[in-house]
């Protein structure tokens, strides 16, 4: 399976959001990736949801969507509903 991580709005993928769970993942053999927030911390004022949205599907659209698992946090876990339900 691949497992694609959306952190909570104020983390980053180098962030605290599921660290163990990631590392557990991985030693069983799953692909994880982590998502960052287009913008953050730097450019705040360029950021937007739907940069945030096209950025993750830019990330997704190339994983079997049968081997997909969308996982997010606070901000993280609406983006990742939203893209399950796309």
């Amino acid at each position: 399976m691949h497992i694609v991580f959306i952190p909570g709005f104020v983390d980053s993928p180098e962030g605290l959001s599921f660290p163990d769970l990631e590392k557990t993942l991985a030693d069983k053999g799953h692909t994880v990736t982590k998502i960052a927030w287009p913008h953050f911390p730097t450019e705040l004022d360029k950021y937007s949801i739907t940069s945030t949205l096209n950025y993750a599907r830019s990330i997704i659209k190339d994983i079997n969507r049968e081997d997909l698992i969308i996982l997010g946090f606070s901000m993280g876990g609406i983006i990742a509903t939203y893209l399950a339900n796309e």
